[in-house]
């Protein structure tokens, strides 16, 4: 009782103040009586037109420690679609670990008067919505992903709701009793619909669904075949025979797909669906179908005519289905003759099974 008020005080004093992120940002560090605040992060360290990237050097945070994150005032005009971070524990792993280190993840949002702190609805390990920090060689990267579709729920009232959210600042604590190593922080929001849209379905009855919402989503493959993916484009560094049938503009070669973007357009975004493990249709430790894959996609639209290159997304994780996107650097530039945009695979070994693609352009 004593720690939801103490949430609830620093949620309501924040309110009350409420004009800028930053504004925000440095009201709740002021404010935070809930835990230690270790560090906080005025700046990303790599945005594009729809997130916000914080890279730093790997840092433990003890138990109850915070650390905080600035998120950039355009991004606060989108909704929400997603939040990660990497982290672990060092040391022996534990047949059972009875000191578990957990991350909880807080965005503060104005779209909910009165219980502004939300956590993802989604599974989760422990309280606020947690994720158990795992015992690694090096930080894992747990992602919690589609907001609007999977819903979030307040501190105070825990009720799960629905209505699209616009993130104003991170709040990332250990909710465990053992040190959690953090080392990235990332933040997501839903692409502003585009002009024009270019849908390629691979996999049967998948559907990326509404693009702000994402209402009527669906994976043809992954959990719903088993951990299997029918017809999907198969990635990796073993090239395939058979692959489904690819529109003049799209091409693969083994661990990379290349899309020729038109030429006098801006690209806006760029929807991959998704998912990684083996067509072993066994039961894995998530107690979902499929062994686990370790697949991670880089993004990025290089010119074959001039060499240059501008990388959207780094090494993202693939999960055992799920729907990877990215957007071009802020401000997007004129596309011009010769970019492509290019999909690589960087875990070559590990196959990333793409039921389709959704990519977005708008006229300049």
């Amino acid at each position: 009782m004593k720690a939801m008020f103490m949430f609830l005080a620093l949620t309501t004093a924040a309110g009350a103040w409420a004009q800028t992120n930053q504004a925000l940002l440095q009201k709740l560090v002021n404010e935070e009586s809930h835990g230690t605040v270790i560090q906080v992060f005025d700046k990303p360290s790599v945005e594009t037109e729809i997130s916000a990237e914080y890279d730093f050097t790997e840092m433990a945070m003890k138990p109850q420690d915070i650390v905080y994150f600035y998120i950039p005032e355009r991004l606060a005009k989108s909704t929400l679609s997603q939040i990660g971070f990497s982290h672990r524990q060092k040391g022996q792993d534990p047949v059972r670990d009875a000191y578990p280190g957990l991350t909880s993840a807080l965005v503060y949002t104005q779209d909910v008067p009165g219980d502004e702190l939300r956590y993802w609805a989604g599974p989760s390990s422990g309280k606020l919505g947690a994720k158990f920090a795992e015992y690694r060689p090096s930080g894992e990267f747990d992602a919690l992903y589609e907001w609007p579709r999977l819903g979030h729920k307040g501190i105070v009232k825990k009720d799960k709701n629905y209505t699209p959210i616009h993130p104003n600042v991170l709040r990332l604590q250990n909710v465990g009793v053992d040190v959690v190593w953090l080392s990235k922080a990332y933040v997501e929001v839903v692409p502003l619909p585009a002009q024009t849209y270019q849908n390629v379905i691979f996999t049967p009855k998948s559907d990326f669904g509404d693009p702000l919402t994402m209402k009527n989503r669906w994976y043809g493959g992954g959990q719903v075949e088993m951990g299997t993916f029918p017809n999907a484009l198969r990635l990796d560094s073993r090239g395939h025979a058979n692959q489904p049938k690819l529109p003049d503009n799209i091409k693969i070669d083994k661990n990379k797909i290349f899309i020729t973007l038109p030429v006098g357009e801006k690209f806006s975004s760029l929807d991959i669906m998704v998912g990684d493990t083996h067509p072993d249709r066994v039961q894995n430790k998530d107690h979902g179908w499929g062994s686990l894959g370790n697949a991670k996609l880089t993004i990025s639209i290089e010119n074959s005519r001039t060499a240059q290159e501008r990388i959207l997304l780094t090494e993202k994780n693939v999960g055992p289905q799920g729907v990877i996107s990215a957007s071009d650097v802020s401000p997007a530039p004129v596309i011009i003759d010769g970019d492509v945009l290019v999909i690589k695979n960087e875990k070559r070994s590990s196959t990333a099974y793409i039921m389709g693609l959704r990519i977005g352009t708008n006229s300049k």
